[in-house]
C-alpha cells in the first residue's frame, strides 16, 4: 500500500472508532434516561357534553403542615417587602476633578 492509501485507511477506522463510541455513549445515556426518569401521574380522560375530551386529574387536598408552610412564606415575604420599603435611597457619590495636580506633571491616570 502506498502511504496516502493507509493514510486513509486509518482516517476511516479512526473516524469510524469515534462514531461508534458515539453511538454506543448515546445508546447508555438514553437508557438511563428511561431508567432513572421521573414517573408522570395517571390522568383519567372523559368525554366532555362538547364531544372534546377533558382531563380529569385528581388533586388532594393541602394538609395542615403544608398551609402551615404555606402562611410562613406570606409572612416572609411580607417582612422582606417591608424591609425594602423602609431601606434608605443610596446615593453615589462619584469625585470631581481631583486629579488636576497629576495632569499637570503629565501622569494621566
Amino acid at each position: 500500500m502506498s502511504d496516502l492509501s493507509e493514510a486513509i485507511v486509518v482516517t476511516l477506522v479512526g473516524m469510524g472508532l469515534i462514531f461508534a463510541s458515539l453511538g454506543l455513549l448515546m445508546l447508555i445515556m438514553v437508557a438511563l434516561d428511561r431508567v432513572f426518569r421521573p414517573r408522570k401521574p395517571l390522568v383519567h380522560g372523559h368525554g366532555g357534553e362538547n364531544g372534546l375530551d377533558a382531563l380529569n386529574v385528581a388533586v388532594a387536598e393541602p394538609t395542615e403542615r403544608e398551609d402551615e408552610v404555606a402562611a410562613a412564606i406570606v409572612v416572609a415575604l411580607e417582612v422582606l417587602a417591608e424591609r425594602q420599603r423602609a431601606a434608605p435611597r443610596t446615593t453615589v457619590l462619584t469625585p470631581t476633578d481631583s486629579g488636576s495636580a497629576w495632569r499637570a506633571a503629565g501622569r494621566v491616570l
